[in-house]
């Protein structure tokens, strides 16, 4: 009789470890320009999706969230930065989505557009360009390039001037179409 309830006991147990094995589904981080958001409302994976908070995403960018009950409608107010703020820049005549920014005489732009001008500039086979965010380095061609960014409200950007002083790419700024024509090596 003993060895019975011995045995529901242990498969009582493992059918509980299995089942709590089956629920226990990773948690979403959810993080923002380097920083965690912690919210009341976990974020989830349903159906293949994942979905987030609405209103702590919309809030932590700056905007603006509005729940109108009668009508079951939510409106969203988005952060809208100042025109002056930046302008988009145009790469070989064609507009990009990428802002810019002149500073002290130089031309500036966040790094993973610096980053991709740099490879529109050593196009492969012929080169190589791989960046690596824990040690801010930038590799062309086996050479190791460190990158220092400034801080332009949300942006983290990077002289491009630099990689031109540097022999990395080689381009011509035209201020008056706002455009940057890539010269190949």
């Amino acid at each position: 009789m003993n060895r019975r309830w011995g045995i529901v006991v242990v498969g009582l147990i493992i059918i509980l470890m299995m089942a709590g094995s089956l629920s226990a589904v990773p948690q979403v981080k959810l993080i923002m320009n380097g920083q965690e958001i912690m919210s009341d409302v976990p974020a989830q994976i349903i159906g293949g999706r994942t979905m987030v908070p609405l209103r702590l995403i919309t809030e932590t960018m700056g905007g603006e969230v509005e729940w109108d009950e009668k009508n079951y409608t939510v409106t969203i107010k988005p952060n809208k930065p100042e025109a002056a703020e930046w302008n988009l820049i145009s790469l070989n005549g064609e507009p990009t989505t990428w802002p810019y920014w002149i500073r002290d005489g130089k031309l500036y732009l966040e790094y993973r557009n610096a980053i991709q001008l740099v490879r529109e500039g050593n196009r492969t086979p012929l080169h190589s360009v791989a960046y690596f965010p824990h040690s801010n380095t930038l590799y062309v061609d086996d050479l190791s390039y460190p990158l220092s960014f400034n801080k332009e409200g949300n942006y983290q950007i990077v002289s491009i001037d630099y990689f031109r002083d540097l022999g990395i790419v080689n381009f011509h700024w035209d201020a008056q179409k706002e455009n940057i024509q890539l010269i190949y090596r």
